[in-house]
């Protein structure tokens, strides 16, 4: 079948009345710099969803709701989008507390990847974003690009964003990140033609991420960590246990 009746099969299957599907709705498919030299204003009525057809079809489905962020907004259908989509523009930070990911991860949500590998997991950045200055590994390059956003009632607001190291987003290892998250129970999966479909546990994935980085582990390599790593890596892991 075409991608948009897969699409529409999937959200037949849903019963949108108890669920909510969350899709990333990233305006741009080349690097942040370069999409910030083409604009600075992300209008979230009109802005572009570089992110596919799965999430374009999603996105202009009725009752469909975006979250007001110009680098990494996020696209919610269902019971709880606007609760996903709310506060976004909030955070300094792309995948701050307010993040439509961040939320996923503290609700247990699952994340469904369609023929793609684990490095397409965009959740993955929730757990740095939970340490934030005090992590091991500083992902997000010195200074910010300022971005005009335009909301659904066309107020507009300034917003500062982070642009994450590209130089460190090439280390990061998806080979050993599907071990992790194999080792871990955190993923299922299962074939589809030559390709497959895999299921990941937003929260038990945050979970051992934080768990392997406190034994000086990341998927960008061996870290040494002091007392204020270790620190502020129990206390992500505490907030994490906490969460409902």
């Amino acid at each position: 079948k075409p991608v948009p009746a897969l699409v529409s099969d999937l959200l037949a299957s849903l019963d949108l009345s108890r669920q909510t599907i969350l899709v990333p709705a990233l305006p741009f498919a080349t690097t942040m710099l370069e999409y910030a030299a083409s604009t600075r204003t992300f209008d979230v009525r009109t802005a572009k969803n570089a992110m596919g057809v799965v999430s374009q079809v999603i996105g202009r489905q009725q009752g469909s709701m975006r979250s007001l962020h110009p680098t990494h907004s996020a696209i919610a259908l269902g019971k709880d989008a606007a609760f996903y989509t709310a506060d976004h523009e909030k955070d300094p930070t792309p995948f701050g507390e307010n993040s439509p990911y961040a939320k996923l991860v503290r609700r247990h949500g699952q994340i469904l990847l369609i023929g793609v590998s684990v490095n397409s997991t965009t959740t993955f950045h929730v757990y740095e974003d939970m340490l934030g200055a005090s992590s091991p590994i500083q992902v997000y390059s010195p200074g910010t690009i300022t971005f005009t956003l335009v909301g659904l009632d066309g107020q507009s607001l300034e917003y500062k964003a982070v642009c994450h190291d590209s130089r460190l987003s090439a280390r990061r290892d998806p080979n050993l990140f599907r071990q992790w998250l194999e080792a871990a129970g955190a993923i299922r999966f299962a074939p589809i033609g030559e390709s497959e479909v895999s299921v990941i546990d937003a929260h038990l994935m945050t979970q051992m991420t934080l768990q392997r980085l406190s034994e000086g582990q990341s998927v960008y390599g061996r870290v040494t960590l002091d007392a204020n790593h270790k620190a502020a890596i129990a206390a992500a892991l505490e907030r994490l246990e906490s969460a409902t």
